[in-house]
């Protein structure tokens, strides 16, 4: 069995880096960017394409959104489910709009000012942090406005997971930012109150890009989980 990581909006293989680097001689690694499907269906199902057998999963951010949709289509592949900085809800009409707003100004030649923001979603005193700010910049300018564009199209498509979470029954992991404010730890708590055996570790210190701004943290975390 091996692990495949999925990253989140503007994110590539670097969000993963140090986990990749720490868990590959426990399992083999995949890691898979979301740069295909204009819904979070399209994307699990081209994710799906991707790999063969079973495995466990790792999605972050989107990439936590994409799995739980793997989840609702091929639960059987699924050996043990892993979801960081998630948000298990509906789009919001308040989200669907930022959404079209980013789109705009990215057709207008702002997409440098539009990825400016995602670099501000780390904890506060990070936010300077000049190594984690360019990491961040840099696989979203890797990623490129044609691809973003497709993911916020994907976004705009997110359904309720919910009602889906109790017929999780693979061993499942929470990881939370416990000053995450894009996906706050309310989210998470309700996930583990839903996802039956669920385990819920809130990583203090930390934002939303939990695998950059604390990689020990969760590749330790990641580690105990493949293991157990």
């Amino acid at each position: 069995m091996g692990i495949l990581f999925l990253p989140g909006t503007l994110c590539s293989e670097a969000v993963f880096a140090h986990q990749t680097r720490h868990v590959q001689d426990v399992v083999p690694v995949q890691v898979i960017p979301l740069h295909q499907g204009a819904s979070i269906t399209a994307s699990a199902r081209w994710v799906l394409e991707q790999v063969s057998d079973s495995f466990a999963l790792a999605g972050f951010s989107q990439g936590a959104i994409v799995a739980l949709e793997i989840m609702r289509l091929a639960p059987e592949r699924v050996r043990k489910l892993c979801l960081i900085s998630a948000n298990p809800k509906g789009a919001t009409p308040a989200q669907l709009e930022t959404w079209k707003k980013w789109q705009e100004e990215v057709r207008e030649g702002k997409f440098s000012e539009v990825i400016e923001r995602f670099a501000n979603n780390v904890h506060p005193e990070k936010q300077n942090d000049p190594s984690l700010r360019e990491t961040i910049l840099n696989m979203a300018m890797e990623t490129g406005a044609d691809v973003f564009i497709t993911q916020v199209q994907a976004l705009a498509s997110r359904i309720d997971s919910r009602p889906h979470l109790p017929k999780i029954e693979c061993p499942t992991l929470l990881i939370a930012g416990k000053q995450d404010a894009v996906t706050p730890l309310e989210f998470y708590e309700e996930m583990h109150t839903l996802i039956p055996g669920s385990v819920l570790v809130p990583i203090e210190d930390c934002g939303h890009y939990a695998p950059l701004e604390q990689p020990q943290t969760v590749t330790a975390l990641l580690h105990d989980w493949l293991q157990q």
